[in-house]
């Protein structure tokens, strides 16, 4: 009984390797240059992103950085003191790649 409680407070509880997992499929399906050089999906997935172009419009970079904000804001939301050392490295790591992305808005204009 006690069991199932634990099983069914940490199914309703966001777990960090899940967000990792749907944020990078989002991440790499919203890039079809780079699903293809990753080889990143399988399937009738990757066969789709292998024939479409990530296109290279100041909607397309202003649109990856909200990505890059939406993702950085969830982020944020775990306790990274209840991480494993590989998920807070994790964590961490992708912490700076999403923070450069959105610190790139004010320059937008100068590429």
């Amino acid at each position: 009984m006690a069991s199932r409680a634990v099983t069914a407070q940490s199914s309703s509880t966001p777990d960090i390797d899940g967000f990792f997992r749907t944020f990078t499929d989002e991440w790499v399906r919203g890039n079809p240059n780079l699903a293809t050089s990753s080889r990143y999906f399988s399937g009738e997935t990757q066969d789709h992103l292998d024939r479409e172009l990530s296109p290279e419009t100041d909607a397309y970079r202003r649109a990856r950085i909200q990505l890059a904000k939406r993702g950085l804001g969830e982020l944020r939301k775990f306790d990274r003191s209840k991480m494993a050392d590989a998920q807070r490295l994790s964590a961490d790591l992708m912490d700076w790649q999403l923070d450069l992305i959105t610190k790139e808005e004010p320059f937008l204009d100068y590429t």
